[in-house]
């Protein structure tokens, strides 16, 4: 689950489950296709997540700084 957990809150803004675990991954869907709101409620913070941390903008201004520190050292 390297890279992944560091972008999603496990119960937050996403579930997290461990490689291989079938039945943890059968576990979370089922509980997303009856839970309507919990299912609305990770996706709408998933996705606000993303937009704030890896939006085109964010992620050329984290670009431009490391060049800038490129140049400046």
């Amino acid at each position: 689950m390297e890279g992944i957990s560091e972008a999603i809150k496990d119960g937050e803004n996403g579930i997290l489950i461990e490689p291989g675990d079938a039945k943890g991954y059968k576990r979370a869907i089922r509980e997303l296709l009856i839970n309507q709101e919990k299912r609305r409620d990770l996706g709408d913070k998933g996705r606000n997540y993303t937009i704030s941390n890896y939006s085109w903008e964010v992620i050329a201004k984290r670009y431009f700084e490391v060049f800038q520190e490129t140049v400046q050292s």
